[in-house]
């Protein structure tokens, strides 16, 4: 007998995409869903979409709020959710038709809390499609502890990542969403669910199709990146403390990896100097802390006080080869 799953999809201004990713949910073969779409305030049609596929099939329940964000659009999907199992999907994205079968299967005959297929990325601008590296129908699944699935989401390693959207919960062992801040919120999110999962099922059959288009939170500004990011950081830092150690090796590296990252956003920004400043700061820091202060770490932090564009060779480095 099959169960219950609700798939949960927070909708702002994507009116141009969210037929073809309503469309992709209700042809799954796995058929016992339930679809909440969340209309977050978009000013455009979205609503209306919304509201005229609810005509036509059952499965579908539209919620129209004020536009608070994805984390509250997917807490009131959460709260009014009635299935035994939660899939999160983007409104801009699309699911292959086995989307849901694929997880559910390889959740349940595996006793696992939490499954992720393959996904690919599907540039809007070429209409290139770009499979994720670690991804096909000959691999075989791999069942994660907990803080192996842990240190793999962290370190986005064995086509791991700290994502929602390729993803099936229990729904017990979910918690709510951060709604003030808007970048990054889903990381604290997944870290949350993964701490209380027994198992972790990663499957690399590619599933699903996510849009990179521009527009999208992607673009927000350097500094409202950098402080939600922060903020994302600071709290999976919280979570992991009691963590075995590798686990908060992990953490460690992510948070290097994000201030590289930001830096690296930063050179093509705007941003003001003091931004530079501090964003160049918490990377000294994280580079120091991962490395426990050797000589590798202080020969970064000094190039970092020396030379303002050094970290973006320093990321290409570490990338190439020291990675």
């Amino acid at each position: 007998m099959s169960q219950l799953i609700s798939v949960i999809v927070p909708i702002y201004k994507v009116e141009n995409y969210l037929s073809q990713c309503i469309e992709s949910i209700l042809s799954q073969t796995y058929q016992d869903i339930e679809i909440l779409l969340i209309d977050d305030g978009s000013p455009d049609n979205c609503g209306a979409i919304c509201d005229e596929y609810a005509k036509h099939d059952k499965r579908i329940r539209v919620f129209h709020v004020e536009n608070k964000g994805a984390g509250a659009a997917r807490n009131l999907g959460l709260e009014n959710a009635k299935g035994e199992f939660i899939s999160f999907v983007d409104s801009d994205d699309y699911v292959d038709n086995g989307f849901i079968e694929y997880l559910y299967n390889l959740l349940v005959e595996n006793d696992c809390d939490v499954s992720y297929c393959a996904y690919r990325y599907v540039d809007e601008a070429s209409g290139k499609s770009f499979p994720q590296k670690e991804s096909g129908e000959n691999i075989q699944s791999k069942i994660l502890a907990r803080n192996d699935a842990m240190k793999l989401a962290l370190t986005m390693k064995n086509g791991m990542g700290m994502y929602l959207w390729n993803g099936l919960f229990r729904r017990e062992i979910l918690s709510r969403f951060d709604e003030n801040h808007f970048i990054a919120e889903d990381q604290i999110f997944t870290v949350a669910t993964l701490l209380k999962a027994r198992y972790v099922a990663k499957g690399y059959s590619l599933r699903y199709s996510y849009r990179i288009r521009t527009g999208s939170s992607r673009s927000y500004n350097i500094a409202k990146r950098f402080a939600d990011c922060k903020f994302a950081l600071d709290q999976i830092g919280l979570l992991v403390s009691d963590c075995d150690e590798s686990v908060i090796k992990a953490y460690e590296r992510r948070c290097m990896l994000m201030y590289f990252r930001l830096l690296d956003e930063y050179s093509y920004s705007d941003g003001e100097k003091t931004l530079f400043l501090e964003l160049r700061k918490c990377l000294k820091k994280s580079v120091i802390t991962l490395y426990n202060n050797n000589l590798f770490s202080k020969f970064v932090a000094f190039l970092l006080s020396v030379n303002e564009q050094v970290y973006s060779c320093i990321f290409r480095l570490y990338h190439t080869i020291i990675k």
